[in-house]
């Protein structure tokens, strides 16, 4: 019964994070002035308004921009995910890929960069980011081959460092992050819509913000690829082109760009309380900035368990914990999966300790777990029954990092689709 209830949950969390629901409630049109939230903008005094952006969302976002704007449009490009195109009719969908990106990520860029470089002081550029725009969008240096970046990327994505460190390695090889793009656009007037898939929201981290100035201290990441013992690992050109800089010190051009955050994982979370008191569950929240590897990340959550289980007594009412944010995951095996189906498997083999009756979830809202068709993983304690009559040893799946077979071969895969947003976990 609640593996339904918690399915249902999920795409209503998910539903009411989606560009559909958000955009039309902080962005209108009535006659020639645009609001967005408490910005009034004057459409009348600009000659062109160009649409920009990257995410997994972007597709969505800009649909929805479409509906708003309609033909007051000029031009526009946003890069999307491979199979994440919304149907804009006036805005280009590029489709690249994620999480590392490939020769259609540069194409994004390239097109992207030649709009706000073209623009003039007389225009208007609306940037439309959501998370996955670091993959999506992308601009190298000539003398950093895209294969090495690729590489250095994957590298980054399988270290269990914390968004916050990746970001800034990729922010220091990158000619269209940490603000360089609202440098590009530069004196035109422009405001960036965001869907933010970070914890604390910071539009400095979402897509690797692009319109937000942000110095690299190409020190701190030398220091930061060494500490971690990745410098050896990183190809050569990468290196060479930060040492290069080492002593360099940006200059800070001028920027005039307003970040307004339209979604984050609050809105899922809000959404999950009123849905299971509508269901007569007990909801507690216990945090939607959760982070930190998988194993810590599963030590809270049991601890919590038990000290809220403690707490409710002999309560009839069923308790649901609710929890956001993105864990990490330092990946040490040969096998398939994601941080989420990762966590349901480490939770299963933890609960089962425990001998409790209980269900449990882990899903992405972008409906992508890792490089697999799942966003996520479900179990329950009769799972366990069925490791029993498999003959499974799930400590084997753990071991190889094999989350998804796991899930593939006991069922609770949760396969959602490409949902057009992406508010973390």
């Amino acid at each position: 019964m609640y593996q339904e209830i918690i399915f249902d949950f999920v795409l209503d969390a998910i539903s009411k994070a989606k560009p559909e629901f958000l955009i039309p409630q902080k962005v209108q049109v009535a006659g020639n002035i645009l609001q967005i939230e408490k910005s009034e903008i004057d459409l009348d005094s600009f000659k062109k308004v160009y649409v920009v952006g990257a995410g997994k969302a972007s597709g969505n976002m800009a649909k929805e921009i479409e509906l708003i704007l309609g033909n007051r449009i000029d031009s526009g490009v946003v890069g999307v995910k491979y199979g994440h195109k919304a149907g804009c009719k006036i805005i280009e969908e590029i489709e690249a890929a994620h999480p590392t990106p490939d020769n259609k990520s540069l194409k994004v860029g390239k097109k992207i960069s030649n709009i706000c470089s073209e623009s003039t002081k007389e225009d208007l550029v609306i940037f439309l980011f959501s998370g996955g725009g670091s993959s999506l969008m992308e601009s190298l240096p000539e003398v950093i081959p895209l294969e090495d970046f690729q590489k250095f990327n994957s590298l980054l994505l399988h270290s269990g460092l914390p968004i916050q460190d990746i970001n800034a390695l990729r922010k220091s090889v990158s000619l269209v992050k940490a603000g360089k793009l609202a440098e590009m656009a530069f004196p035109a007037k422009c405001i960036t819509l965001i869907i933010s898939d970070v914890i604390g929201n910071d539009p400095a981290d979402i897509a690797s913000g692009p319109t937000t100035k942000s110095e690299t201290d190409y020190k701190f990441c030398l220091d930061l690829l060494k500490e971690n013992k990745l410098l050896s690992k990183t190809p050569d050109a990468i290196v060479s082109f930060m040492k290069d800089r080492f002593s360099t010190k940006p200059a800070v051009s001028p920027i005039f760009n307003k970040n307004i955050i339209l979604g984050s994982n609050i809105d899922a979370i809000n959404t999950l309380v009123k849905t299971a008191e509508i269901n007569k569950l007990n909801p507690i929240v216990i945090g939607s900035d959760i982070s930190g590897d998988v194993e810590t990340v599963s030590k809270f959550f049991i601890d919590k368990i038990i000290s809220v289980k403690k707490l409710a007594g002999n309560s009839n009412k069923p308790i649901c914990l609710i929890g956001g944010g993105e864990p990490t995951v330092n990946v040490k095996g040969n096998g398939i999966g994601g941080r989420n189906t990762h966590f349901a498997l480490v939770m299963m083999i933890e609960m089962i300790k425990l001998n409790l009756e209980f269900s449990f979830a882990s899903v992405g809202t972008d409906g992508t777990d890792g490089s697999t068709d799942a966003a996520g993983a479900f179990i329950s304690h009769n799972t366990k029954f069925k490791i029993l009559q498999k003959r499974i040893d799930p400590t084997n799946y753990y071991k190889n990092f094999d989350s998804y077979n796991f899930f593939n071969d006991v069922g609770g895969l949760i396969k959602t689709g490409p949902t057009g947003t992406n508010v973390m976990d």
